[in-house]
């Protein structure tokens, strides 16, 4: 159902079907009409009560049916302002809620995405593996001729290679030696134990859960592996 404010009450009234995205977007259209409505009863009835608002001047100036007027447009827009108030609150609710339930909805698919990652840069390292070691022979036959054609007679006659080709060599060398970057490589590298920790399968001081023989959760100590214990 679209976002917009004559919808807000049918949604709030299927709370379990309201999706993240849905009850953000209800959240921002509830905010700026609530802005909105403030803006239109401060007008009437400042609330610093500096005497310079419409309620004032009505008085001043107007009839009793003037201030019966003003007086029935005030009590309007609050009531509107209480109802578009109520619902911003239950959306911000429901988004958190919603944030919530969908987040755990989609860890079996992110923990599947995980796995099929982690097999593919296996999978690439031992391509790339062959790779370079392809490309360490090349080099190591392509200088070896060099050495042996220039015995006793000099390079001068010897086709140079490309300038183009040199530079390729030289910057497919740097990078077969890349290291990536980013939080998970980070924390690989210094940190290892925060990703047991992130993926919620150590407790937060770097203990383990495992499964003990006899079928109860059991931890197992940094630096030891369970069949140690």
């Amino acid at each position: 159902m679209d976002a917009e404010l004559s919808n807000a009450a049918a949604v709030l009234a299927d709370p379990d079907n309201v999706s993240y995205e849905q009850a953000r977007a209800f959240r921002d259209v509830l905010y700026t009409r609530r802005t909105e409505l403030e803006g239109k009863v401060h007008a009437i009835h400042d609330p610093n009560e500096s005497g310079d608002d419409r309620w004032n001047r009505t008085l001043a100036t107007g009839t009793d049916a003037d201030a019966e007027e003003l007086k029935a447009e005030h009590d309007a827009l609050k009531r509107e302002l209480d109802r578009v108030a109520a619902q911003y609150g239950q959306f911000c609710n429901l988004e958190l809620a919603a944030r919530q339930r969908e987040a755990a909805a989609s860890i079996p698919d992110r923990l599947e995405s995980l796995d099929a990652a982690a097999d593919a840069v296996v999978t690439a390292r031992k391509a790339l593996a062959k790779a370079c070691g392809e490309l360490d022979a090349a080099y190591r036959a392509a200088t070896e001729s060099y050495t042996n054609a220039a015995r006793g007679q000099g390079d001068a006659n010897l086709q140079k290679p490309r300038e183009s080709l040199v530079e390729k060599v030289q910057q497919t060398a740097k990078a077969a030696a890349f290291e990536p970057t980013g939080q998970l490589y980070h924390q690989a590298n210094n940190r290892p134990h925060l990703i047991g920790e992130q993926l919620r399968f150590a407790d937060p001081v770097g203990l383990v859960p495992r499964m003990d023989a006899g079928g109860g959760r059991g931890v197992v100590q940094p630096g030891r592996s369970a069949a140690g214990i």
